[in-house]
């Protein structure tokens, strides 16, 4: 399978066996989305395929508004209106996005969006505290939408993604739950060459596990080779029985739409 991509974009796939079909499920978000994205990298990524799914994680000891930080797993939108916009290397921090199905908006139910990075804390109008409760959720910076608010914040944040300068958004889609990768569409790689800013995994130092934080996260300069990173995902795919999902090496987001789960 392969889309249209810029100068530089190369694909990369094996054909695509059918899947099985789930029936009875309406994807009522194609209009706005091409699907969700998972960012990773290298190190995690063998892994990552073994386990056959995105683990929710406990989240972090540190208790912000009553809930834990980094509870869950974090996806990103794929809003249809930046198709074919660059990707900027900045945003290649995790350089290997796993893209699912838009099912996912339909078949959990526990999962909410934000504006902004945050951690998985919510805000208006997912979640009003008393003290704000006169504020219109407008007046905040990050705002959140649960499944049943979807609506709204298709319509009332697609003003402010859909701009010519956009491709991914800092927007977080937080679920509760494990993704299969039932739902798994394809993997992309990042086109750039390294080094340049990633983020990598450390373990803790005493001091910072006393404070319950078990690994440390810190983007450093580190080398990245597209073509070799595409063939060794390419082995670790086929090795762990996911040979029909295709790999693309991508300097801009692909059209999508990322919807062959649903009927």
């Amino acid at each position: 399978m392969a889309f249209a991509l810029g100068k530089r974009s190369r694909t990369y796939s094996k054909k695509r066996r059918s899947r099985k079909q789930r029936g009875g499920i309406h994807c009522k978000f194609n209009e706005y989305m091409n699907g969700l994205l998972h960012g990773t990298s290298l190190e995690t990524f063998e892994a990552v395929v073994k386990s056959g799914k995105l683990l929710a994680r406990k989240g972090d000891t540190k208790i912000i508004r009553g809930k834990p930080l980094n509870k869950g797993v974090f996806l990103q939108p794929l809003w249809k209106c930046n198709a074919k916009h660059t990707i900027p290397v900045k945003d290649c921090a995790r350089p290997i996005f796993l893209v699912f199905s838009n099912v996912l908006f339909t078949i959990y139910d526990d999962y909410h969006i934000s504006t902004a990075n945050c951690g998985g804390m919510t805000w208006p109008p997912a979640l009003y505290r008393e003290e704000n409760r006169d504020k219109p959720p407008e007046s905040f910076k990050v705002r959140s939408y649960r499944k049943d608010q979807l609506t709204d914040y298709f319509e009332k944040e697609a003003p402010l993604v859909c701009t010519s300068d956009t491709s991914l958004t800092s927007h977080e889609i937080v679920f509760n739950e494990d993704i299969s990768f039932d739902y798994l569409q394809e993997v992309w790689v990042c086109d750039y060459e390294g080094p340049f800013a990633q983020w990598k995994s450390r373990p803790s130092t005493k001091e910072e596990v006393a404070e319950g934080q078990e690994f440390i996260r810190e983007k450093i300069l580190e080398e990245f080779h597209p073509m070799a990173v595409h063939v060794h995902i390419r082995k670790i795919l086929d090795d762990n029985g996911f040979s029909h999902i295709p790999v693309q090496v991508v300097n801009s987001l692909p059209e999508g739409p990322y919807t062959k789960s649903c009927s």
